[in-house]
């Protein structure tokens, strides 16, 4: 008998009388600080009558129970809302979201707009260009591979230099690389400050008509193409990729990176520094792809 007494003392909490008398008698819809500490001190009220009776604002017990109550508030406000973010209805943060969405067999991806390569297969200009046999070039659209015209190769490309810079004319690249084990090079066309960041285009796409733009592109070696931040200070990206399959190849000559939709900008001007500023930007139906420039 004395030796299941002791053991009751000692595992006090694995004793399911206990337990259940001290449940039956807490407040469980307590979750903010007042009722956690008026819960608190009508508990010890109830179950200690003699051994503290001392309520008053100063003392050190109910000090401790202020700060007891403070703890359980933040911790009931924390499982509150780790709890939200288990139900699809409820959650809040983008990365439960996606977790539910998995555990119903939904792999949820972001919309991103169309995008490509498009072929450069005709120039023209107006400068005075002439090629090497002293041929007028003004004015006259020259194609790529062209099968009639067999100095187009020769031309294509004295046009194409006259609106590279001196040290980046053909074969002179910034960038070279393989992209999908196709050589890869890329080349600036000069543009003026004041010319539009890109250029717009419309294509019928299955009966319905698209806008396309095409951008500043640009790539990384050995893995894909993309867009640079539109910046009125950089030059148009051109890449050249040749295959070794010829001329005729349809991987191989000069292309100009393409994407779905149309570019749009908005001026803000802070006067001020503020931490944590946040400003709307109203483009309704327009997936917002949004760069910041510091001056």
């Amino acid at each position: 008998m004395a030796y299941s007494e002791r053991q009751n003392n000692l595992f006090a909490a694995e004793d399911w009388k206990v337990a259940y008398k001290a449940f039956s008698s807490i407040d469980f819809t307590s979750y903010d600080f007042d009722t956690l500490r008026l819960s608190m001190v009508n508990y010890i009220r109830q179950n200690f009558p003699e051994n503290f009776n001392d309520y008053i604002e100063s003392s050190e017990f109910i000090a401790i129970i202020e700060l007891l109550a403070f703890l359980a508030q933040s911790l009931a406000f924390r499982m509150d809302l780790n709890s939200r973010e288990n139900f699809l209805e409820t959650a809040e943060r983008r990365d439960s979201v996606f977790k539910l969405a998995r555990m119903l067999g939904y792999n949820p991806r972001r919309n991103v707009p169309a995008s490509g390569l498009i072929k450069v297969v005709g120039l023209r200009t107006d400068e005075p260009l002439t090629d090497s046999l002293n041929r007028n070039l003004s004015n006259k659209t020259v194609f790529w591979d062209d099968v009639n015209n067999p100095e187009s190769y020769e031309q294509f490309i004295t046009i194409l230099n006259s609106t590279f810079s001196n040290t980046n004319r053909f074969s002179f690249p910034i960038k070279s690389g393989t992209i999908s084990n196709i050589k890869t090079e890329l080349y600036r066309i000069t543009t003026q400050l004041n010319n539009s960041l890109a250029i717009p285009f419309n294509i019928d796409v299955n009966g319905v008509d698209r806008t396309f733009e095409i951008c500043n592109g640009d790539f990384f070696d050995g893995q894909f193409f993309y867009e640079r931040h539109p910046d009125p200070l950089n030059n148009m990206g051109i890449i050249y990729r040749n295959d070794g399959k010829g001329l005729s190849s349809d991987t191989t000559g000069f292309f100009m990176l393409f994407k779905q939709g149309t570019l749009s900008f908005s001026d803000l001007n802070f006067t001020t520094p503020i931490a944590s500023r946040v400003a709307d930007i109203d483009i309704p139906n327009k997936m917002k792809q949004i760069y910041i420039y510091k001056k």
